[in-house]
């Protein structure tokens, strides 16, 4: 696919989805960090569910390093791995209240539960620099839109470099969220009612056209 091509369809997309937003509500950068932390493998509405009854006890690196794995276990097993997550956000809590949040790629790697997907997350909601987190959303239509022949997370992301403008990696993941979300479902998507299906590998695939 040719970047023109790629920009014709995320122009229509921005047509529908006008002022796409992060749909983690945290009120800090250390809330944002641990919130995206805990959202790997769960959605991120379980995640602000859970996380307004923790910040409410546990607001700040300060309060959250001194809790114990078994209180922080009862916040976050609904979210599934309860202890291995609750050791990770107090691990990372440590980390940050000795050191701050530092505006640097290998630092926020080097916290405990983040990968690259989390650490694009804060690199570009908390920081604003232009990083383009590839969720599994983005990898579903990526492929359907024919963005990128990959499965593969890494790849995917630099296949939509090359298609997308630095300044508008921000937008456009959260744009491509939000319509893997709403519209273009893993099962079920909503196809007869989608406004780029004319430009859809997989809605041409499901009507054999």
């Amino acid at each position: 696919m040719l970047s023109k091509e790629a920009y014709t369809i995320y122009n229509q997309l921005k047509v529908h989805i006008p002022h796409p937003v992060c749909e983690l509500e945290y009120k800090s950068l250390f809330q944002l960090v641990i919130m995206s932390i805990l959202s790997a493998q769960t959605t991120d509405k379980k995640v602000n569910k859970i996380c307004k009854d923790l910040f409410e006890v546990y607001p700040n690196a300060t309060s959250l390093q001194n809790a114990s794995v078994d209180e922080l276990y009862l916040y976050v097993k609904s979210l599934g791995f309860g202890e291995r997550r609750a050791k990770m956000i107090i691990q990372t809590s440590k980390i940050i209240s000795d050191k701050g949040i530092i505006c640097d790629e290998t630092y926020i790697l080097s916290l405990p539960g983040v990968g690259r997907k989390v650490m694009s997350i804060i690199m570009c909601e908390g920081f604003k620099k232009d990083y383009l987190p590839i969720d599994t959303h983005i990898i579903r239509i990526s492929s359907r839109l024919d963005f990128s022949k990959s499965k593969n997370p890494l790849l995917i992301e630099k296949d939509l470099k090359l298609l997308f403008k630095k300044e508008d990696y921000y937008k456009l993941h959260l744009t491509l969220i939000h319509f893997g979300r709403y519209m273009c479902l893993a099962k079920k998507p909503k196809c007869l009612n989608c406004y780029i299906k004319d430009y859809c590998k997989y809605n041409k695939e499901e009507r054999n056209i």
